[in-house]
């Protein structure tokens, strides 16, 4: 295993230890930290995850978006090419379980990446100058190498280490939102 595929094993393991008690109350301090960013609370448009695997919870933070009269994005895969299609989303929209079991919009309705002033991002794990390690498909990287929106990096404390293994295609995060603290990599 090299250095990057052990850190990716152990933040996995680490990640499904968590309780679901403990991903409701961790996921309400990054909700509080998200929604203290300027550039996100000025932002009309942005791009939420679905939340899976232990990861934080996203349904409070996009129904807060929709509430604060946001354009909501959300990805969805496409394997044949291994790509995300930012597709919007509605309030009253139905989901289907996408093809890494992470739910997307039923109905797609693609928007063009440069009319999204800001994207949330899961990842494994991040590091303090904003290196992300996903799951090792490179979709977002894919998607982010040309995204000029904020990135906002999101994950748990013990998913934010001093230092991660990158490779050069790994875009780099402009914020962290743990649910302590924000660090701002900009």
């Amino acid at each position: 295993m090299t250095g990057k595929e052990e850190v990716r094993a152990s933040l996995k393991h680490e990640r499904r230890l968590i309780t679901k008690d403990e991903v409701v109350q961790r996921s309400r301090g990054i909700e509080k930290n998200l929604f203290t960013i300027e550039e996100l609370l000025s932002a009309k448009t942005v791009m939420i995850y679905s939340a899976s695997f232990n990861e934080p919870r996203s349904l409070r933070i996009m129904k807060r978006l929709f509430d604060m009269g946001k354009r909501v994005i959300m990805p969805v895969t496409r394997t044949e090419n291994r790509e995300i299609i930012p597709s919007e989303c509605f309030e009253d929209d139905d989901y289907r379980v996408g093809p890494y079991g992470i739910p997307e919009p039923q109905i797609i309705r693609p928007v063009e990446k440069s009319v999204i002033d800001a994207a949330l991002i899961p990842g494994l794990g991040f590091d303090v100058r904003g290196s992300r390690m996903g799951f090792g498909g490179g979709y977002y990287d894919r998607f982010l190498e040309d995204f000029d929106g904020l990135k906002i990096g999101v994950c748990y404390d013990f998913q934010l280490l001093d230092e991660i293994p990158t490779v050069k295609t790994d875009v780099p995060m402009d914020i962290i939102v743990t649910e302590s603290g924000i660090t701002n990599v900009i």
